[in-house]
């Protein structure tokens, strides 16, 4: 079976960029320095490397995988809350999954 976390892993390319299990099945991936389109390519190479993920079943058939990722992006200030951060990137995971699933959505600019 692949390993899931090799798709994060191979898709970051410097050695500064993190990936992590955040929660069942969620996982949070740091990119320093990086804007958010570049955030939103890197999103995008992972949601199409784990959509091309096949898993053979012991009964023959196969599973495909697909995911959802809900991207923040700030230049972070004295006056940045990480609760705040955490909520809005919250939010566009689920309105990615709210909107159809296997999509990027990044959180509208919003004060964090």
């Amino acid at each position: 079976m692949p390993n899931k976390y090799a798709i994060f892993s191979n898709s970051l390319k410097r050695t500064s960029d993190f990936s992590a299990r955040w929660g069942g099945e969620e996982f949070v991936i740091l990119l320093p320095n990086t804007p958010l389109t570049g955030a939103i390519e890197v999103a995008e190479q992972i949601r199409a490397d784990i959509a091309g993920t096949v898993i053979p079943c012991a009964c023959g058939s196969t599973i495909q995988m697909t995911i959802s990722i809900g991207i923040h992006s700030l230049i972070p200030t004295k006056d940045c809350v990480l609760d705040k951060f955490i909520v809005n990137a919250d939010r566009a995971l689920y309105a990615a999954k709210q909107g159809g699933r296997n999509r990027v959505v990044p959180a509208p600019s919003m004060e964090t």
